[in-house]
């Protein structure tokens, strides 16, 4: 398939902006303009190194650039767009069914994600896959997708199969799913500090909003450990046939 740049830089500033617009915004209050007001209350007292910031936004720029790609394959390419279960008018399906594929996408991601971070803990494959998003042992905002290239292949890899198992329009998996994801795994990063300790400065600063976008976050990271265990439910009868394949 010959890339059309074009539509290919489109894609990436979609998927891109949300990084770098919700992590650097994160960043900028949190570990600049708050810095010490709230040094106290962070779990890890010490802060991470310049390096590790640019380790950390260089391999989430790859994992940007590779996220690009799979919406250039199948949404802008007419040969294969036919063949995928997307569709582009909401009235299709009517309205109930596309606030249902929140939800539904948000447990077919975790139980997704689950399985194949399990296997890239495998020892086989934990240093050359897994091992880049470990380095991180003290994470800011900009972690959020600092994978391995290869991880970062598994980790679209869903959205490959939502697109041809899954019937959903376009405004979910490229847009909304990429941008509640960003949400979430920055919110995830926030965490070096305490809640009480966020609540606390939050309302003292008079930044009303801003907390009910953290409290936001916290709503939807509860989603997510639910749907999780409820993925994990759903995937319990094939546990021991993964355990046995990953013991090979």
């Amino acid at each position: 398939m010959r890339i059309e740049f074009e539509k290919y830089f489109f894609f990436l500033e979609r998927i891109g902006s949300r990084y770098y617009l919700i992590a650097g915004a994160v960043f900028f209050l949190f570990y600049v303009v708050l810095k010490n007001k709230i040094l106290h209350k962070k779990i890890q007292s010490l802060f991470p190194k310049n390096t590790d910031y640019l380790r950390e936004i260089f391999y989430s720029t790859i994992t940007i650039l590779i996220f690009g790609f799979i919406p250039l394959f199948f949404i802008a390419n007419p040969a294969m767009k036919s063949h995928t279960t997307l569709y582009d008018n909401i009235s299709d399906y009517g309205w109930a069914y596309y606030f249902l594929a929140y939800p539904i996408m948000f447990i077919m991601h975790d139980t997704y994600f689950y399985w194949t971070h399990r296997i890239m803990h495998h020892k086989s494959l934990f240093n050359t896959m897994h091992l880049v998003h470990h380095k991180s042992t003290n994470p800011s905002p900009w972690a959020a997708y600092a994978f391995h290239p290869l991880e970062s292949i598994v980790e679209v890899g869903i959205l490959s199969f939502s697109y041809l198992l899954f019937q959903c329009t376009q405004r979910i998996l490229l847009f909304s799913f990429y941008f509640l994801l960003c949400i979430i795994y920055t919110g995830t990063w926030v965490g070096n500090y305490t809640l009480k300790a966020l609540v606390k400065v939050l309302l003292e600063s008079g930044l009303t909003l801003l907390l009910t976008i953290i409290n936001t976050i916290n709503i939807l990271k509860v989603i997510m450990v639910c749907t999780f265990y409820f993925g994990i439910a759903s995937w319990a009868l094939f546990a021991p046939i993964m355990m046995k394949l990953l013991k090979k």
